[in-house]
């Protein structure tokens, strides 16, 4: 049995950032369904751009 780890109330809060509502936003009105392989791809790098930003990632 392992305990929990520590969570970083800051980095947990994040998910509810206004950033973030966008990223959300914009996945849950994707149709992955009604679109084309490339589509899909542009979207994944569009939201993994837009995410790093957010994240500050670098």
């Amino acid at each position: 049995h392992r305990s929990a780890s520590p969570v970083n109330e800051e980095n947990q809060m994040k998910l509810f950032d206004v950033g973030h509502e966008a990223i959300l936003e914009e996945l849950a009105a994707s149709d992955p369904d009604g679109m084309t392989p490339m589509e899909a791809l542009q979207i994944v790098y569009r939201l993994r751009k837009e995410s790093r930003k957010v994240l500050d990632f670098k």
